[in-house]
């Protein structure tokens, strides 16, 4: 089997503001898409450890609230800071061509 990244267009540079953050789907995984000034990430919208949606928490000095404040990841790292213990949130490479904002996926080919 062969790996293959693929490049989705998922938004506009215009339509996530400094801080926030939009649920996107890609190829039929959710995928939290953050702006950290002016900067774009993406991880799994999914928490490892809770049933609650990064895109939907709380940003703050590029960190994500979950759960009001008992879940806690780096945006830039996917890494847990409420127990270093805790599986990281998966991330995807995250490139911008002409305002838009493409999320890189790897693919499994026959």
């Amino acid at each position: 089997m062969t790996l293959l990244k693929r490049w989705f267009e998922v938004a506009s540079t215009r339509d996530i503001d400094d801080e926030e953050a939009v649920q996107v789907e890609v190829n039929g995984e959710l995928i939290a898409l953050f702006n950290l000034g002016g900067k774009f990430y993406a991880t799994a919208d999914q928490s490892p450890v809770a049933s609650t949606s990064l895109s939907s928490g709380y940003i703050e000095d590029g960190l994500v609230y979950l759960d009001g404040e008992t879940y806690c990841y780096e945006i830039r790292t996917g890494l847990p800071r409420h127990d270093p213990s805790d599986t990281p949130v998966r991330r995807y490479p995250v490139k911008i061509d002409n305002g838009l904002v493409y999320v890189g996926v790897v693919l499994g080919s026959a």
